[in-house]
């Protein structure tokens, strides 16, 4: 196997995973949003301001939120293999771009700024730069801590919600 098959299928890999979690997820998310927005109409209030009935259903859809973020990127990662193959399949003209830009001004935090702009927003790139972000969000601990949270409090907004239906 060449070494464009081996990356090719350990994108295929993390693809199926994210795959799966990502079908559980929109089954779990199909009821927790329409709990969360259920709330939100119970707990909007003509009496109240507006900036009060805004915090008040943005705390309660925020969980829904992050999931939905979690979600979307699982998304990405289950494109990866065909954005892998794109890039892979036009690995010259991705090569003739790099071979114009300047390097050298990366030493600086504009510089490098720049560059990573410039990368992104190179054809066959952006998809790769927008993966690539996705995985740092999800491997981020404190978006996992949140993440964790958001399930826990979205089965708790389901019960919620339920109890509100029968009361």
């Amino acid at each position: 196997m060449s070494v464009v098959d081996n990356i090719v299928s350990a994108f295929e890999g993390v693809a199926s995973v994210a795959s799966g979690l990502q079908r559980w997820l929109s089954y779990f998310l199909l009821f927790s949003v329409s709990a969360s927005v259920f709330l939100a109409f119970q707990a909007y209030s003509v009496d109240s301001a507006l900036w009060w009935n805004m915090i008040k259903c943005i705390a309660i859809c925020l969980p829904a939120i992050i999931l939905l973020i979690v979600w979307h990127v699982l998304g990405q990662l289950g494109d990866s293999p065909e954005t892998v193959k794109t890039v892979i399949e036009d690995k010259d003209r991705v090569f003739q771009h790099f071979s114009g830009m300047n390097f050298d001004e990366a030493k600086s935090t504009k510089g490098a700024y720049r560059t990573l702009k410039t990368l992104a927003q190179q054809d066959g790139l952006e998809e790769v730069m927008e993966t690539v972000s996705g995985i740092t969000l999800l491997i981020n601990p404190v978006f996992v801590v949140f993440s964790v949270l958001a399930v826990f409090a979205l089965m708790g907004l389901m019960l919620m919600a339920l109890v509100v239906m029968v009361i």
